[in-house]
């Protein structure tokens, strides 16, 4: 019979399958944003081939101007699609909730599409894909995150902390509706990016995400303080949206005034480059925060396997 020990072990490597596959994803977010801010998108006028070659043996040397950075998102997403079919191996091999196994599937599912989409972007030179492709992309980081959650260990001490309190409705709403904000918002940001349009509905809704991080945050320290896997994203969450609030002034100055001819061009790709991975990591706290919430709301959600339970499963 397979020790807890052992057991925790073999579900710490689904955790840190989720954990790589979820960083290598966010550097691919970022480079995703390099690609779109240096026009590079069609530097690469092939798929799946780079210049006809496989793209695994396309020679270093030739990897300059946009091609580094359009031919270096290819190979970073190809690096996420193998972590990704490590994850569900991972998660078939050794997690024995069902549900969990097939979430782990449709990230792969998920991480096929996407790069699909990518593929078919640089075919069908269709610009409006791009915009699919990038927010595809962070659904896609979501479900991952949400995985990370899943299988860590707090997951399993959060079952019913939280106390009642006579606005629980209200607090579970706002910090629910939290990453659909986040969501909309990232949806804004790649009209505004990509077409140049719903400039001032994505200042309206910089406002509103910024307004909903300090009533979580609020909710979070005052009202259930004994919950410490609360705190972290909450604290994530706020910071990162002032630090997003001061790299979207700078991005509308870069944009729509004549600061860009004044600057240096890294000063201003090093902006945007921060302000979409910035709104990357809001995106992954929000996520964290919902799903951690709602746990410790509701232990009854989800289909739930104790550690003993789980250690039968392996005899």
């Amino acid at each position: 019979m397979t020790d807890s020990r052992t057991w925790t072990k073999q579900q710490r490597w689904v955790h840190w399958s989720c954990a790589a596959t979820a960083l290598a994803t966010l550097v691919l977010v970022m480079v995703g944003g390099l690609v779109t801010n240096t026009g590079s998108a069609l530097a690469v006028p092939d798929w799946p081939t780079t210049f006809g070659y496989n793209m695994f043996t396309y020679p270093p040397s030739q990897w300059v101007g946009g091609v580094l950075y359009e031919h270096s998102h290819r190979l970073l997403g190809s690096l996420v699609g193998f972590l990704t079919i490590l994850l569900v191996v991972a998660a078939w091999r050794w997690e024995v909730r069902p549900w969990v196994r097939w979430l782990a599937v449709a990230a792969l599912v998920g991480v096929i599409v996407q790069g699909v989409l990518g593929g078919m972007r640089v075919v069908l030179l269709r610009h409006d894909l791009a915009i699919v492709h990038g927010i595809f992309a962070q659904a896609f980081f979501g479900l991952v995150v949400s995985l990370w959650v899943f299988t860590s260990e707090s997951w399993q001490r959060l079952p019913g902390t939280a106390r009642g309190t006579s606005d629980a409705p209200i607090s579970r709403a706002i910090v629910l509706g939290i990453p659909v904000a986040v969501y909309i918002q990232m949806i804004l940001g790649a009209l505004l990016t990509h077409r140049g349009q719903a400039l001032w509905e994505h200042v309206i809704g910089a406002g509103v995400v910024a307004s909903l991080a300090v009533v979580v945050l609020f909710w979070v320290v005052r009202k259930v303080p004994e919950i410490p896997e609360l705190r972290l994203p909450a604290f994530a969450l706020a910071g990162f949206v002032c630090l997003q609030l001061s790299l979207g002034s700078m991005a509308y100055l870069w944009h729509f005034t004549q600061l860009h001819n004044r600057l240096p061009y890294e000063l201003g790709l090093a902006i945007l480059a921060a302000h979409r991975i910035t709104g990357t990591l809001i995106w992954a706290s929000s996520v964290v925060l919902a799903l951690r919430s709602w746990r410790a709301w509701s232990p009854s959600w989800g289909p739930h396997v104790a550690f003993a339970e789980a250690n039968k499963a392996w005899t």
